[in-house]
């Protein structure tokens, strides 16, 4: 673990069925939160990450980098692992197809991926907003 804690930020992943992962992540965060940033990102799979890397830091850098803070935001989410980012912007978005946990952290439910999820998304929230809807619809 030392080694994994003075690199490059990097991840493990472990597959497992979702019991056994649920032992294993109760497991790991009594012996190494805040050492390591456990998460699901699907049913099946636990990522085991740097402290420093989330998606929520991510956007705190790209947000220091355009001038924008995480209040500014809009992110969209489908999974465990978004749950964390949808809570930390101002606007989080969880998809329609996204497991019910996740979108009762959302502050709105959009269409599913097969529904074009990511784009109802937009044009409510950004599109329309900035009057740029009659440039993509016509």
């Amino acid at each position: 673990m030392e080694q994994f804690l003075t690199r490059e930020p990097t991840k493990f992943i472990i597959s497992e069925v979702p019991e056994k992962l649920d032992q294993y992540l109760a497991l790991l965060r009594a012996k190494l939160t805040p050492q390591l940033y456990l998460t699901r990102s699907r049913p099946i799979f636990l990522e085991i990450l740097h402290p420093a890397v989330s998606k929520v830091e991510g956007l705190k850098v790209l947000g220091e980098r355009l001038g924008i803070g995480l209040s500014e935001m809009m992110a969209i989410g489908d999974a465990h692992n978004d749950i964390e980012m949808l809570q930390g912007v101002g606007l989080g978005v969880a998809m329609g197809n996204a497991p019910p946990e996740v979108q009762a952290q959302a502050d709105w439910v959009t269409a599913g991926i097969e529904d074009e999820g990511v784009v109802v998304a937009l044009e409510k929230f950004i599109l329309r907003e900035t009057g740029q809807i009659n440039d993509i619809t016509g």
